[in-house]
Protein backbone atom coordinates (compact mmCIF):
# COMPACT_ATOMS: atom_id res chain seq x y z
CA UNK A 1 0.00 0.00 0.00
CA UNK A 2 1.21 3.32 -1.00
CA UNK A 3 1.83 5.95 1.89
CA UNK A 4 -0.85 8.18 0.24
CA UNK A 5 -3.49 5.24 0.48
CA UNK A 6 -2.51 4.10 3.84
CA UNK A 7 -2.55 8.21 5.64
CA UNK A 8 -6.20 8.28 4.17
CA UNK A 9 -7.07 4.66 5.27
CA UNK A 10 -5.89 5.69 8.61
CA UNK A 11 -7.63 9.07 8.57
CA UNK A 12 -10.75 7.32 7.51
CA UNK A 13 -10.73 3.98 9.47
CA UNK A 14 -8.40 4.71 12.81
CA UNK A 15 -6.48 1.88 12.17
CA UNK A 16 -4.51 -0.03 9.38
CA UNK A 17 -3.96 -3.69 9.45
CA UNK A 18 -0.41 -4.65 8.12
CA UNK A 19 0.50 -8.24 7.73
CA UNK A 20 4.09 -9.75 7.75
CA UNK A 21 5.16 -6.76 9.15
CA UNK A 22 7.71 -8.44 11.34
CA UNK A 23 9.42 -11.87 9.94
CA UNK A 24 7.69 -15.42 11.41
CA UNK A 25 11.16 -15.51 13.30
CA UNK A 26 10.94 -12.13 14.76
CA UNK A 27 7.54 -13.00 15.85
CA UNK A 28 8.07 -16.44 16.95
CA UNK A 29 11.04 -14.93 19.71
CA UNK A 30 9.29 -11.65 20.77
CA UNK A 31 5.86 -14.10 21.53
CA UNK A 32 8.49 -16.36 23.81
CA UNK A 33 10.21 -13.29 25.17
CA UNK A 34 6.52 -11.84 26.20
CA UNK A 35 5.69 -15.22 27.89
CA UNK A 36 8.64 -15.52 30.05
CA UNK A 37 7.96 -12.00 30.91
CA UNK A 38 4.26 -12.44 31.65
CA UNK A 39 5.32 -15.93 33.90
CA UNK A 40 7.63 -13.23 35.84
CA UNK A 41 5.36 -10.44 36.01
CA UNK A 42 3.02 -12.99 37.54
CA UNK A 43 5.52 -13.62 40.91
CA UNK A 44 6.18 -10.39 40.81
CA UNK A 45 5.42 -7.03 38.78
CA UNK A 46 8.94 -5.19 39.50
CA UNK A 47 6.81 -1.44 39.47
CA UNK A 48 5.26 -2.44 42.74
CA UNK A 49 7.06 -5.41 44.42
CA UNK A 50 4.10 -7.48 44.12
CA UNK A 51 2.33 -10.25 42.01
CA UNK A 52 0.70 -9.59 39.29
CA UNK A 53 -3.12 -10.26 39.09
CA UNK A 54 -4.04 -13.69 37.99
CA UNK A 55 -7.96 -13.42 38.30
CA UNK A 56 -9.60 -10.14 37.25
CA UNK A 57 -9.69 -7.67 34.37
CA UNK A 58 -6.32 -6.72 35.13
CA UNK A 59 -5.13 -9.95 34.70
CA UNK A 60 -5.64 -9.29 30.94
CA UNK A 61 -2.85 -6.77 30.14
CA UNK A 62 0.11 -5.57 31.29
CA UNK A 63 2.35 -2.48 30.95
CA UNK A 64 6.53 -1.86 30.76
CA UNK A 65 7.84 -5.46 29.14
CA UNK A 66 10.67 -3.81 28.42
CA UNK A 67 11.39 -3.10 32.25
CA UNK A 68 14.96 -4.22 33.18
CA UNK A 69 14.29 -6.59 35.87
CA UNK A 70 12.52 -8.37 33.50
CA UNK A 71 15.87 -9.57 31.71
CA UNK A 72 18.43 -9.43 34.64
CA UNK A 73 21.64 -11.56 33.24
CA UNK A 74 19.82 -11.55 29.94
CA UNK A 75 20.27 -8.20 28.65
CA UNK A 76 21.07 -8.53 25.03
CA UNK A 77 18.95 -11.90 24.18
CA UNK A 78 16.00 -10.41 25.98
CA UNK A 79 15.21 -5.98 26.36
CA UNK A 80 17.69 -5.32 23.61
CA UNK A 81 15.80 -7.69 21.20
CA UNK A 82 12.16 -6.30 22.40
CA UNK A 83 13.18 -2.72 21.58
CA UNK A 84 14.86 -3.58 18.49
CA UNK A 85 11.45 -4.84 17.67
CA UNK A 86 9.51 -1.77 18.52
CA UNK A 87 12.16 0.03 16.58
CA UNK A 88 12.46 -1.79 13.09
CA UNK A 89 12.62 -0.34 10.07
CA UNK A 90 9.34 -1.46 8.83
CA UNK A 91 7.88 -0.43 12.08
CA UNK A 92 9.11 3.06 12.44
CA UNK A 93 8.62 3.40 8.73
CA UNK A 94 5.20 2.76 9.08
CA UNK A 95 4.37 4.66 11.79
CA UNK A 96 6.64 7.69 9.99
CA UNK A 97 4.21 7.51 7.03
CA UNK A 98 0.85 7.25 9.50
CA UNK A 99 1.70 10.58 12.21
CA UNK A 100 3.47 12.43 9.13
CA UNK A 101 6.69 13.04 11.51
CA UNK A 102 9.01 10.73 13.10
CA UNK A 103 7.77 8.59 16.08
CA UNK A 104 8.57 8.27 19.84
CA UNK A 105 8.35 5.62 21.87
CA UNK A 106 6.18 5.22 24.89
CA UNK A 107 5.38 1.72 26.43
CA UNK A 108 5.03 -1.77 25.38
CA UNK A 109 1.97 -3.52 26.61
CA UNK A 110 1.19 -7.02 26.19
CA UNK A 111 -2.73 -8.34 25.99
CA UNK A 112 -3.29 -11.80 27.24
CA UNK A 113 -5.60 -14.24 28.58
CA UNK A 114 -6.53 -14.07 32.64
CA UNK A 115 -4.73 -17.90 34.22
CA UNK A 116 -7.81 -18.88 36.53
CA UNK A 117 -10.59 -17.28 34.90
CA UNK A 118 -12.55 -16.24 31.37
CA UNK A 119 -14.81 -13.62 30.84
CA UNK A 120 -16.25 -12.43 27.79
CA UNK A 121 -13.93 -8.61 28.24
CA UNK A 122 -15.10 -5.38 27.91
CA UNK A 123 -15.88 -2.52 25.40
CA UNK A 124 -13.62 0.52 25.87
CA UNK A 125 -12.72 3.75 23.73
CA UNK A 126 -9.24 4.16 23.34
CA UNK A 127 -9.10 8.40 23.46
CA UNK A 128 -5.88 9.80 21.95
CA UNK A 129 -3.80 9.76 24.33
CA UNK A 130 -3.09 13.11 24.94
CA UNK A 131 -6.69 14.53 25.36
CA UNK A 132 -7.02 13.64 29.12
CA UNK A 133 -4.81 11.99 31.63
CA UNK A 134 -7.14 8.98 32.44
CA UNK A 135 -8.00 6.80 35.29
CA UNK A 136 -8.88 3.09 34.79
CA UNK A 137 -12.28 4.47 35.10
CA UNK A 138 -12.94 8.25 33.46
CA UNK A 139 -15.00 10.33 35.75
CA UNK A 140 -17.65 12.11 33.93
CA UNK A 141 -16.05 15.38 33.20
CA UNK A 142 -13.10 13.22 31.49
CA UNK A 143 -15.62 11.38 29.26
CA UNK A 144 -16.81 15.07 28.35
CA UNK A 145 -13.29 16.24 27.50
CA UNK A 146 -12.53 13.32 25.47
CA UNK A 147 -15.85 13.66 23.98
CA UNK A 148 -15.17 17.05 22.87
CA UNK A 149 -11.56 16.01 21.70
CA UNK A 150 -13.44 13.15 19.86
CA UNK A 151 -15.92 14.47 17.82
CA UNK A 152 -13.43 17.28 15.94
CA UNK A 153 -13.15 15.42 12.80
CA UNK A 154 -10.65 13.68 10.39
CA UNK A 155 -7.73 13.03 12.64
CA UNK A 156 -6.87 9.86 14.72
CA UNK A 157 -4.56 11.63 16.91
CA UNK A 158 -0.59 11.82 17.32
CA UNK A 159 -0.32 8.42 18.38
CA UNK A 160 -0.19 5.14 17.29
CA UNK A 161 -0.90 2.25 18.95
CA UNK A 162 0.92 -0.81 17.35
CA UNK A 163 -0.55 -4.53 18.19
CA UNK A 164 1.52 -7.42 16.94
CA UNK A 165 -0.67 -10.46 16.61
CA UNK A 166 1.54 -13.25 18.87
CA UNK A 167 -1.23 -15.71 18.58
CA UNK A 168 -4.27 -15.95 16.62
CA UNK A 169 -7.59 -14.40 18.35
CA UNK A 170 -10.51 -12.56 17.36
CA UNK A 171 -10.92 -11.06 20.43
CA UNK A 172 -9.99 -7.59 18.90
CA UNK A 173 -13.18 -5.65 17.41
CA UNK A 174 -12.49 -2.44 16.17
CA UNK A 175 -15.22 -0.14 15.07
CA UNK A 176 -14.21 1.18 11.60
CA UNK A 177 -14.35 4.98 12.08
CA UNK A 178 -15.61 5.01 15.60
CA UNK A 179 -12.82 7.71 15.91
CA UNK A 180 -14.40 10.43 14.31
CA UNK A 181 -17.63 10.37 16.08
CA UNK A 182 -18.79 10.03 19.99
CA UNK A 183 -20.35 6.46 21.17
CA UNK A 184 -23.95 5.88 19.83
CA UNK A 185 -26.56 5.26 23.00
CA UNK A 186 -25.66 1.67 22.58
CA UNK A 187 -21.97 1.72 22.68
CA UNK A 188 -22.15 3.86 25.68
CA UNK A 189 -24.51 1.90 27.24
CA UNK A 190 -22.19 -1.39 26.61
CA UNK A 191 -19.01 0.62 27.58
CA UNK A 192 -20.14 1.53 30.87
Amino acid sequence: MDATALQEQWRRDGFVVIRNLLSAERAQHLASLCDGIAAQWRVCNPETDAPGAKNSADATCMRHLNHPSYFLGDETRGRVAMLETVAAPGVLALCETILGDRPSFRSTSLFMNPEETSHDGHWHRDAPLDSVPRAPTPTAEEEGTIEANVGGGGEPGGCVQLQIALVPSDDVELVRGSHLRWDTAEEWRIRL
